[in-house]
């Protein structure tokens, strides 16, 4: 899936959450820009990261008389994209649902965490992935609770 000889391209083309979702067993992020509206789901969360993209727009580059190399796309544009997007999980337009899994989805409406979401992080943290040395074997209050995962 990533390249090792990587041509035009900022990394290897993962990112943050993609690690964080590679060490607690969770599916990457699906891009929100080639994708929008093409019918794609966003059950599992959306990616909004953009390569190369600042936090200032265009003007004030513009007015500095500096010239990017490549298409800006700012944070203001990357939040109005997260705007637009909310609605669409947050269940207030017609036609669009809330998780009716939340033993298999880590969100409800794109923003409420579920019961998913919530194991893995309690796992992580009580059973030591997040942790050194796990709470388990420091806190005796937590024995009974037994095998975490």
């Amino acid at each position: 899936m990533f390249h090792v000889n990587h041509k035009l391209r900022f990394s290897d083309g993962r990112i943050i959450a993609d690690f964080i979702a590679n060490a607690v067993g969770l599916p990457f992020l699906a891009p929100y820009l080639p994708h929008y509206g093409d019918g794609r789901s966003f059950k599992k969360g959306v990616n909004f990261a953009v390569g190369g993209a600042t936090a200032l727009n265009d003007d004030f580059f513009d007015k500095k008389g500096i010239k990017l190399v490549a298409k800006n796309i700012s944070l203001d544009v990357q939040l109005k994209w997260f705007k637009e997007f909310l609605p669409l999980m947050c269940s207030s337009k017609e036609g669009s649902t809330m998780c009716m899994e939340p033993s298999r989805y880590v969100q409800w409406d794109g923003v409420h965490l579920t019961e998913a979401a919530y194991r893995n992080i309690a796992t992580g943290l009580l059973g030591g992935k997040y942790t050194n040395p796990p709470f388990t074997e420091t806190c005796s209050l937590l024995e009974p609770i037994g095998n975490l995962e």
